[in-house]
């Protein structure tokens, strides 16, 4: 296995743990003044930060069956949630985001090499 492809692997793991991390941090810690909980200001429960952490698996399952395509959607979702909520719980995503950018980002790169080196 290269190395390129065990690093996108623990990346993406990472990006991951984070999501889930992220997720229970904010339904368990206070979030205003009163010491109201997310459970209780969310109209919408606990699907706003289910969510980050279903793309994240989405992510991490499309590294392991090498599709970039899948990979490439899954980073686009995420950023996309992480651009929205970005004044509320989508700062608690930023390293999951830049993971899985930094993750794609090489993964192309990668391929985009390979095909030139195969090129030549």
């Amino acid at each position: 296995m290269r190395v390129y492809r065990i690093v996108s692997e623990l990346l993406a793991f990472g990006a991951c743990l984070w999501c889930f991390r992220a997720g229970y941090w904010l339904w368990t810690t206070p979030l205003t003044n009163d010491g109201r909980y997310f459970s209780e200001i969310s109209h919408f429960g606990p699907t706003p930060l289910v969510v980050p952490a279903l793309i994240s698996l989405f992510a991490l399952w499309s590294i392991f069956k090498l599709n970039m395509l899948m990979l490439t959607v899954a980073t686009v979702l995420l950023s996309v949630f992480w651009l929205v909520s970005g004044f509320s719980i989508g700062m608690a995503h930023t390293p999951a985001v830049m993971l899985l950018v930094f993750v794609c980002g090489m993964n192309w790169v990668v391929i985009w090499f390979n095909k030139k080196i195969v090129a030549e």
